[in-house]
């Protein structure tokens, strides 16, 4: 795995971790050291307003309150996600990504076969098998899903090609020239 610039490896390698963090919450903490200071000013603003009303004085308070809870709720999340990259990239290191070669191998080979196959299956029998026997080189178990896939990816295929390319589909050699028209007879397609 190459690490590039800006990559969490170069950023938070290290020492490079606090220099990131200073430069991501630099913002925050300046505009919580002004809101405080502006705070501490606000205080001194007299006002003798009448009993059980809230006075002018009151408002830029407020606001000041809300600057340095957003301020602080910005640094807490900054240090938070830096924290978080920085496991991530020790998680990666310590576990290196697998090559997949045995795979893209067997994709490689399914779609050679594929090719192979076309005139002698058909398109029909032909693409299910591939998009089934795709997903489980690929990984994926869940059975059910796999077979829906295949099944509602072939006939989609089979719509595409035949209804709005009109190019015409190998059938396969008998017996499997036979199940495919069956199976077009069926669909309602000639």
């Amino acid at each position: 795995m190459a690490a590039g610039p800006g990559h969490p490896s170069e950023r938070l390698g290290g020492s490079g971790m606090g220099i990131e963090m200073l430069k991501r919450t630099a913002p925050y903490v300046a505009v919580l050291a002004v809101t405080i200071v502006l705070f501490m000013l606000a205080g001194q603003i007299s006002y003798v307003g009448k009993a059980g009303q809230i006075g002018p004085d009151l408002w830029p308070k407020a606001v000041l309150v809300l600057a340095m809870a957003a301020s602080v709720y910005q640094i807490v999340c900054i240090v938070l996600q830096c924290w978080r990259e920085q496991a991530a990239f020790r998680a990666s290191v310590a576990t290196p990504e697998k090559p997949y070669t045995i795979r893209l191998l067997l994709g490689m080979g399914i779609t050679l076969a594929y090719v192979a196959l076309l005139p002698v299956i058909g398109f029909i029998f032909c693409t299910l098998l591939y998009l089934a026997a795709f997903m489980y080189i690929g990984r994926y178990r869940r059975h059910r899903v796999v077979v829906a896939t295949s099944v509602i990816g072939t006939l989609m295929f089979l719509l595409i090609f035949m209804r709005f390319v009109y190019v015409s589909l190998p059938m396969g050699s008998a017996p499997f020239s036979t199940w495919s028209y069956a199976l077009l007879a069926l669909l309602g397609a000639r």
